[in-house]
């Protein structure tokens, strides 16, 4: 976190930004780290991830539109 607060005090967009949604960040990623997908035991639910998503498309400026769709898989060819 320290690099983000160098790059707010510089005026960076970045750290601009990290400063903005520093709070919910540390919430978010806190409760990732607790996941089975990290250090943790805990599942995360829907609604984090949902929230983590839609955090990190604002924390990078990105549309979810600008992310390239991938193919879905028929899965009855599978039997």
């Amino acid at each position: 976190f320290k690099a983000y607060l160098l790059l707010a005090c510089l005026n960076n967009p970045l750290g601009l930004a990290f400063i903005q949604h520093k709070e919910r960040l540390e919430q978010v990623l806190r409760i990732r780290n607790s996941s089975l997908l990290a250090h943790g035991f805990s599942p995360v639910d829907a609604d984090t991830c949902g929230e983590l998503r839609s955090l990190v498309f604002t924390f990078l400026d990105i549309r979810q539109d600008s992310l390239p769709l991938f193919p879905t898989l028929d899965t009855t060819l599978f039997g």
